[in-house]
């Protein structure tokens, strides 16, 4: 059952100096949100936020998994994302105090920062700087989901997987915990993500998506260990997402420097 926790105040004000937009706030402005932030936990399988509904606040995910999608009446999932932690939710509901249209439900065990509607709202509008911040927060969000939504129509499966192990990966380099004995003690950028996920996320089959996967592991992009996905070389996830766009150069250039640290990290790993 979710429940409410205090006492975490140093924690709420060091992760919100790490997480945009917040970290882009004047000091004062994110000292003022930190003070009126709540800390709840939610077991695996709970409501976060209802569907149409509009929302507390904005979440910020500390620990675990959080499923961001909608379910209908008729049967239907569609599942848009997995938050991990550091990842802000519900900026644009929380600021226009519109409905949302996509719940949360945990995946995991997991952690929550609630920074409240109102008071988020407040600080924001009397503060020309922090508006700007999430005026552009906004504008960028906007901006990738349209993209997501012109590459999984013209885009090959394989395609659409790429794009959401991408979008994984923006906080994968971590010791995964639990990874196969011949992994041990490597970084590498594995995503317990499943083939099931990944089909709710395309709209498509979980054989299908296996079938796609299977591809991408002979083509030397992906490799799978278990549930365990394992990203062996973004260039070539990258090659599939420009098979019908070519991505910006700067978007290229941060994909080739991660390659570059995982290819470092298997290097140091083998000696």
């Amino acid at each position: 059952m979710a429940e409410m926790k205090s006492g975490r105040g140093e924690l709420v004000a060091a992760l919100l100096a790490k997480v945009d937009p917040f970290d882009k706030w004047p000091a004062a402005s994110r000292q003022a949100l930190c003070d009126s932030a709540e800390f709840w936990t939610y077991a695996k399988g709970e409501q976060i936020f209802p569907v149409d509904e509009p929302v507390p606040g904005v979440a910020v995910v500390v620990s675990g998994s959080v499923y961001h999608e909608r379910e209908w009446a008729n049967g239907g999932h569609l599942l848009i994302n997995i938050a991990r932690p550091g990842w802000p939710l519900r900026i644009p509901a929380a600021y226009d105090g519109g409905p949302t249209q996509y719940g949360l439900r945990a995946r995991r065990d997991c952690e929550i920062i609630l920074l409240p509607a109102r008071r988020f709202r407040d600080i924001a509008n009397a503060d020309v700087d922090a508006l700007k911040t999430i005026t552009r927060f906004i504008a960028l969000q906007h901006r990738q989901e349209l993209s997501r939504i012109e590459l999984s129509t013209v885009g090959s499966l394989a395609c659409q997987i790429a794009v959401y192990l991408l979008l994984q990966s923006q906080d994968s380099f971590q010791v995964v915990p639990e990874v196969p004995e011949t992994l041990k003690g490597q970084r590498l950028a594995p995503f317990d993500i499943t083939q099931d996920e990944l089909a709710l996320m395309t709209g498509c089959s979980r054989q299908h998506v296996n079938s796609a996967m299977k591809g991408m592991e002979r083509d030397g992009a992906i490799q799978r260990h278990g549930r365990l996905v394992e990203v062996v070389n973004y260039l070539k996830l990258l090659d599939y997402i420009e098979e019908k766009e070519m991505s910006h150069p700067t978007w290229r250039a941060a994909i080739t420097e991660w390659q570059k640290r995982i290819d470092d990290m298997r290097s140091a790993a083998a000696q």
